[in-house]
């Protein structure tokens, strides 16, 4: 055994004698809370738009509608006719009525938000808005929001259409999605900010639609909320971050299907230290078999086996290990199967209190089917502060992602599905402050491949965190940490789960 899992081993069970792990959980939720709100920086206002003719382009059509809009007064309506393809118009970022933001970089960052209300989402085959550098529009990135009739939200599957025609969404994007037309000035992965000369919208649709626009905006926190979570709170890994994270005062999270494994996962008497201790421990969602053991929800799974197994959770987290209630508000599934034989998960985990739960599950009041892989255009970076599935689909990423049996941390990427390794992603939501949500298993000598990761990559991360929360781009946090700074956030405003944040004394309007 590496020394660093002995001097581990020995602070865990010096922890557990003592009945406290380290960690101030009140002070840390106190200072994360205190950092503040993002901010909304405004990209197209049609407030500003007052006035303003229409701008025809091929097919497409932008024109200023008095009245129609969500939070703005007004609204942007994009218009084709009839079966189109390759439809668009290019609008510049017009200084005419702006005065507010002369001398103001109208800038986007490493996440905006688009409001948007369709028609018919089913007659949209493709569409796209590209930031563009100059008047030609050739030269851009251009962001997709759906693709051969499929999108990352949900919005062209017929069977959740009620959630989305004629009904105004916020959809989130990262600017590391984005792709490259022409040579536009650097973005993404590249750069955190990008002035746009103006918007590039461009659509292939079926039939008549009309899109109308609330607002694009910028969204800024004051840092990156980097959401640690142990899947099932494996012993070898939960003795390095409460040695390590404790001693800093970072806040991490992780699930357990049973509560009282023992053997490599934790005891019972070890578990309520550490939810004395403030530390999250929520249900990872399983089938309770016949015996007593285990499994992964199937797509032959009633809504009444889910309610089983939340019996079985709330009789052992709660009541035998002392969880809150706060902590529970968080969920996840065994082998990330979010499913069960009807078409609505995220209605089900509503049902037991659960706000937030990492993907993949169908979820009606969203409006997605996760399972549902004909339906979805996959992206690469989901932000965590508003999932392109919404909050019953958090995107997760492991720490051994794109790299080989037993590298270190800041080894290059060697394959695999996302394309980074973990070191990459990390740095890109701290350049950002896109915010993370991040997956470890064990930590082993000779860890089985791909789910665990070595002493010496975890001291390289470990390194690598410790500099970015130094220099005041990252904060280390929970689950139930991550709830409290948006879905129930204390105060005058907190973050509905469309993702706009609203009055609490007036849910329906939106704050800023």
């Amino acid at each position: 055994m590496n020394i660093a899992n002995i001097r581990a081993d020995a602070a865990f069970k010096a922890a557990v004698a003592a009945g406290k792990f380290p960690g101030d959980a009140a002070r840390r939720r106190r200072e994360i809370l205190e950092m503040g709100l993002p901010r909304h920086a405004a990209v197209l206002d049609p407030d500003q738009w007052i006035g303003a003719a229409p701008t025809v382009g091929t097919n497409m059509t932008l024109s200023f509608v008095e009245g129609a809009g969500d939070y703005s007064q007004h609204a942007l309506r994009l218009t084709v006719t009839g079966a189109q393809a390759n439809a668009f118009v290019h609008v510049p970022m017009q200084p005419i009525r702006m005065v507010g933001h002369r001398g103001f970089p109208r800038r986007v960052g490493g996440q905006w938000h688009l409001r948007v209300k369709c028609s018919d989402w089913s007659r949209v085959a493709e569409f796209q808005v590209g930031f563009t550098s100059d008047d030609t529009g050739g030269n851009r990135h251009d962001a997709r929001y759906v693709q051969n009739s499929k999108s990352a939200y949900g919005c062209t599957n017929p069977k959740y259409a009620a959630a989305w025609n004629g009904k105004w969404r916020t959809l989130s994007r990262s600017s590391a999605d984005t792709e490259q037309t022409g040579a536009p000035e650097p973005w993404g992965k590249d750069a955190r900010y990008f002035t746009p000369w103006g918007l590039r919208f461009r659509a292939d649709t079926t039939g008549d639609v009309t899109w109308d626009i609330d607002r694009i905006y910028s969204v800024e926190w004051p840092v990156a909320f980097v959401t640690t979570i142990l899947d099932g709170w494996i012993r070898n890994s939960a003795q390095l971050h409460l040695q390590e994270f404790g001693s800093r005062n970072w806040g991490m999270s992780g699930s357990s299907s049973t509560g009282f494994s023992g053997g490599q996962r934790l005891s019972i008497p070890e578990f309520q230290i550490l939810v004395r201790a403030g530390y999250d421990v929520y249900f990872h969602n399983a089938e309770i078999t016949a015996d007593g053991g285990r499994q992964g929800m199937l797509n032959t799974s009633t809504a009444l086996d889910l309610l089983h197994a939340w019996s079985h959770a709330r009789s052992v987290f709660a009541d035998r290990l002392g969880v809150s209630p706060e902590s529970l508000m968080f969920s996840q599934f065994l082998q990330n199967k979010g499913l069960y034989s009807g078409d609505d998960m995220g209605g089900m985990l509503k049902k037991v209190g659960v706000v937030m739960s990492r993907r993949a599950v169908a979820d009606a009041e969203w409006g997605v089917s996760e399972w549902d892989s004909s339906e979805l255009l996959l992206q690469q970076w989901m932000p965590p502060n508003l999932p392109y599935g919404g909050f019953y689909n958090m995107f997760a990423t492991q720490t051994y992602v794109g790299q080989g049996p037993s590298a270190n941390y800041g080894d290059p990427y060697t394959g695999g599905g996302l394309q980074n390794t973990f070191q990459q992603r990390f740095g890109y939501a701290c350049s950002t402050g896109n915010g993370l949500m991040y997956y470890h298993h064990g930590v082993l000598e000779d860890p089985p491949y791909p789910h665990s990761v070595t002493p010496e990559w975890f001291y390289g991360f470990l390194a690598d965190a410790d500099a970015q929360v130094r220099a005041g781009r990252a904060a280390m946090i929970g689950t139930s940490d991550l709830i409290a700074l948006t879905l129930n956030r204390p105060g005058p405003v907190f973050q509905r789960r469309d993702g706009e944040w609203v009055y609490r004394h007036d849910p329906t309007r939106i704050a800023f």
